[in-house]
Protein backbone atom coordinates (compact mmCIF):
# COMPACT_ATOMS: atom_id res chain seq x y z
CA UNK A 1 0.00 0.00 0.00
CA UNK A 2 1.41 3.38 -1.03
CA UNK A 3 1.31 6.02 1.67
CA UNK A 4 1.75 9.76 1.30
CA UNK A 5 3.37 12.08 3.87
CA UNK A 6 0.77 14.29 5.55
CA UNK A 7 1.34 17.73 6.97
CA UNK A 8 -0.88 20.22 8.73
CA UNK A 9 -3.23 21.88 6.25
CA UNK A 10 -3.08 25.57 5.52
CA UNK A 11 -6.51 27.30 5.82
CA UNK A 12 -5.71 29.67 2.93
CA UNK A 13 -4.80 26.73 0.72
CA UNK A 14 -8.05 24.92 1.58
CA UNK A 15 -10.06 28.04 0.82
CA UNK A 16 -8.21 28.49 -2.48
CA UNK A 17 -8.91 24.86 -3.42
CA UNK A 18 -12.60 25.22 -2.59
CA UNK A 19 -13.00 28.42 -4.64
CA UNK A 20 -11.18 27.05 -7.66
CA UNK A 21 -12.94 23.67 -7.60
CA UNK A 22 -16.29 25.51 -7.45
CA UNK A 23 -15.36 27.66 -10.46
CA UNK A 24 -14.07 24.69 -12.49
CA UNK A 25 -17.18 22.71 -11.56
CA UNK A 26 -19.25 25.43 -13.24
CA UNK A 27 -17.29 24.95 -16.51
CA UNK A 28 -19.12 21.67 -17.29
CA UNK A 29 -16.01 19.61 -18.00
CA UNK A 30 -17.06 16.21 -19.37
CA UNK A 31 -16.06 12.96 -17.64
CA UNK A 32 -12.72 11.38 -18.65
CA UNK A 33 -11.32 14.66 -19.99
CA UNK A 34 -8.42 16.99 -19.08
CA UNK A 35 -8.11 20.61 -20.18
CA UNK A 36 -6.07 23.74 -19.53
CA UNK A 37 -8.17 26.75 -18.55
CA UNK A 38 -7.34 30.42 -18.05
CA UNK A 39 -8.39 31.45 -14.57
CA UNK A 40 -10.83 34.37 -14.23
CA UNK A 41 -9.24 37.61 -12.95
CA UNK A 42 -10.36 37.10 -9.33
CA UNK A 43 -8.58 33.71 -9.20
CA UNK A 44 -5.62 34.31 -11.53
CA UNK A 45 -3.24 34.89 -8.60
CA UNK A 46 -3.57 31.18 -7.71
CA UNK A 47 -1.03 30.05 -10.32
CA UNK A 48 2.16 31.49 -11.74
CA UNK A 49 0.79 31.77 -15.28
CA UNK A 50 -2.89 32.50 -14.48
CA UNK A 51 -3.94 29.07 -15.79
CA UNK A 52 -4.83 25.68 -14.37
CA UNK A 53 -5.13 22.14 -15.58
CA UNK A 54 -8.39 20.40 -14.77
CA UNK A 55 -9.35 16.75 -15.09
CA UNK A 56 -12.66 15.05 -14.60
CA UNK A 57 -12.18 11.33 -14.04
CA UNK A 58 -14.28 8.63 -15.66
CA UNK A 59 -16.25 8.33 -12.38
CA UNK A 60 -16.91 12.10 -12.23
CA UNK A 61 -14.32 13.25 -9.68
CA UNK A 62 -12.69 16.62 -10.36
CA UNK A 63 -8.98 17.47 -9.84
CA UNK A 64 -7.17 20.71 -10.61
CA UNK A 65 -3.47 21.46 -10.84
CA UNK A 66 -2.21 24.95 -10.02
CA UNK A 67 1.41 25.53 -11.02
CA UNK A 68 2.85 27.80 -8.32
CA UNK A 69 6.32 27.93 -9.88
CA UNK A 70 7.36 26.91 -13.39
CA UNK A 71 10.95 26.11 -14.24
CA UNK A 72 13.09 25.02 -17.12
CA UNK A 73 11.72 22.31 -19.49
CA UNK A 74 8.26 22.69 -18.01
CA UNK A 75 9.25 21.49 -14.56
CA UNK A 76 6.92 22.82 -11.89
CA UNK A 77 5.89 22.87 -8.25
CA UNK A 78 2.27 23.38 -7.39
CA UNK A 79 -0.93 22.47 -5.67
CA UNK A 80 -3.25 19.62 -6.63
CA UNK A 81 -6.84 19.93 -5.37
CA UNK A 82 -9.54 17.30 -5.81
CA UNK A 83 -13.21 17.32 -4.85
CA UNK A 84 -12.90 13.86 -3.27
CA UNK A 85 -10.02 11.66 -2.10
CA UNK A 86 -7.69 9.98 -4.57
CA UNK A 87 -8.10 6.25 -4.97
CA UNK A 88 -5.26 4.03 -3.74
CA UNK A 89 -4.94 2.60 -7.27
CA UNK A 90 -4.06 6.10 -8.55
CA UNK A 91 -1.02 6.40 -6.26
CA UNK A 92 2.21 4.69 -7.23
CA UNK A 93 5.69 4.40 -5.74
CA UNK A 94 8.94 4.47 -7.71
CA UNK A 95 11.89 2.20 -6.96
CA UNK A 96 13.45 5.13 -5.10
CA UNK A 97 10.42 5.68 -2.86
CA UNK A 98 8.89 8.70 -4.63
CA UNK A 99 5.08 8.77 -4.69
CA UNK A 100 3.22 9.92 -7.78
CA UNK A 101 -0.35 10.29 -8.96
CA UNK A 102 -1.36 8.70 -12.24
CA UNK A 103 -4.71 9.30 -13.91
CA UNK A 104 -4.19 7.39 -17.20
CA UNK A 105 -5.34 9.14 -20.35
CA UNK A 106 -5.62 12.53 -18.64
CA UNK A 107 -2.51 14.28 -19.96
CA UNK A 108 -0.46 16.07 -17.32
CA UNK A 109 -2.29 14.08 -14.63
CA UNK A 110 -0.61 10.85 -15.78
CA UNK A 111 2.54 11.58 -13.74
CA UNK A 112 2.51 14.17 -10.95
CA UNK A 113 4.83 13.61 -7.99
CA UNK A 114 3.47 14.24 -4.51
CA UNK A 115 5.68 16.10 -2.04
CA UNK A 116 3.14 16.32 0.80
CA UNK A 117 -0.53 15.60 1.40
CA UNK A 118 -2.09 18.64 3.07
CA UNK A 119 -5.40 16.79 3.44
CA UNK A 120 -7.19 13.90 1.76
CA UNK A 121 -7.93 16.19 -1.19
CA UNK A 122 -5.07 18.76 -1.37
CA UNK A 123 -1.45 17.98 -2.20
CA UNK A 124 1.84 19.79 -2.71
CA UNK A 125 3.09 18.38 -6.01
CA UNK A 126 5.91 18.69 -8.51
CA UNK A 127 7.19 17.43 -11.84
CA UNK A 128 10.87 17.32 -12.72
CA UNK A 129 12.28 16.03 -16.01
CA UNK A 130 15.77 16.10 -14.39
Amino acid sequence: MTSVKHKVSNQTEQSECSSILAWVGDQNLPDDKAVELALPPHLSHASEDGKLHAARTRDGRLCVLLKKSIGWKGNFEGLLCCDSPLQQSELHETDTGLIYLSLPGLGIFEEIYIKNANSETAFEVYFDLN
